[in-house]
């Protein structure tokens, strides 16, 4: 879900001219790296282990590890369910104390998860079909409206399937 915000968000910096960065899909090609790979995988792998060991901890042995060694109660590890954490690092501003609300929030991350990865998607063909950036997309499409849509777009592909349609290829 952050993704796609930060894809909309730097794109826009881009086109603006705010922020002199690559088009999104290009930006792991760029050699504006501050952290060196090794590092960056290092870091993650830690991280990554140490949330994944102290789930399995507790999916082999519930509530062994509710108390947080480094910040005491405050943040313990209470969820109801086991091997899922919970507690006061996963909502630290205290949305779900009610367990019905609880509920309706995980089904509107899921939800919310969902909507992100279709946006993904739309991204990705985006950037396949007309190698530019959405915000990008967006301007060329207020700027010709008629002319610059999804079936003009991918009639330019020169799709047998497409070519049916009344627009020029």
């Amino acid at each position: 879900m952050a993704g796609a915000a930060g894809i909309m968000l730097t794109d826009f910096g881009r086109h603006s001219g705010a922020l002199k960065i690559p088009v999104w899909f290009e930006a792991g090609a760029s050699s504006v790296d501050k952290i060196p790979f090794p590092a960056l995988l290092c870091i993650q792998l830690f991280m990554m282990g140490w949330a994944e060991q102290r789930r399995w901890q507790d999916i082999k042995k519930p509530g062994s590890v509710n108390a947080d060694p480094l910040f005491g109660d405050k943040y313990s590890c209470t969820g109801p369910d086991i091997g899922y954490p919970g507690g006061g690092w996963f909502d630290p501003l205290g949305y779900a104390k009610d367990a019905n609300k609880m509920k309706e929030l995980k089904e509107k991350e899921i939800k919310n998860g969902r909507l992100a990865m279709f946006s993904m998607l739309g991204f990705y063909a985006q950037a396949h079909y007309t190698g530019k950036g959405p915000i990008d997309n967006w301007f060329d499409h207020l700027a010709d409206p008629y002319h610059t849509t999804l079936f003009q777009t991918l009639a330019k592909t020169c799709s047998p399937v497409l070519k049916h349609f009344p627009f020029d290829c």
